[in-house]
C-alpha cells in the first residue's frame, strides 16, 4: 500500500489533503522486509487467555470457531457460510 494512489485526494479530519495511504495514516509502518515498526503496541496475549468464560470442550469449540474468524489474510478466513455449520454454533444435545 505505501505506492498506491487513491483515484482521488482525500481530505482528513485535521483537514489534510492525502493523495495516498502512507499520507493519510502518516506511514511508513513496515520497513522493506514487511516487520511492522510498532511491535511493542501489540498486546502480548493470546486468545486463549481471554476466554475465561467457558470451560472444557465448549471453550476448545469456541476457539476453534474464533480462531476461523481471526485470520488476518482474507483468503485463509472461513466465510460466514463455512463457519455456520461450525459445532460451536450446533445445538446440544440434552439426554434425557
Amino acid at each position: 500500500m505505501r505506492e498506491y494512489s487513491w483515484p482521488g485526494p482525500i481530505r482528513r479530519e485535521d483537514g489534510r489533503v492525502c493523495e495516498t495511504a502512507q499520507e493519510y495514516f502518516c506511514g511508513p509502518f513496515f520497513d522493506n522486509n514487511g516487520r511492522f515498526f510498532y511491535e511493542d503496541l501489540i498486546p502480548d496475549r493470546k486468545l486463549d487467555d481471554t476466554v475465561s468464560f467457558l470451560a472444557g470442550g465448549e471453550r476448545e469449540a469456541f476457539l476453534d470457531f474464533a480462531k476461523r474468524m481471526l485470520v488476518w489474510h482474507p483468503d485463509a478466513r472461513k466465510t460466514a457460510g463455512e463457519l455456520a455449520g461450525h459445532p460451536f454454533l450446533q445445538p446440544r444435545q440434552r439426554s434425557a
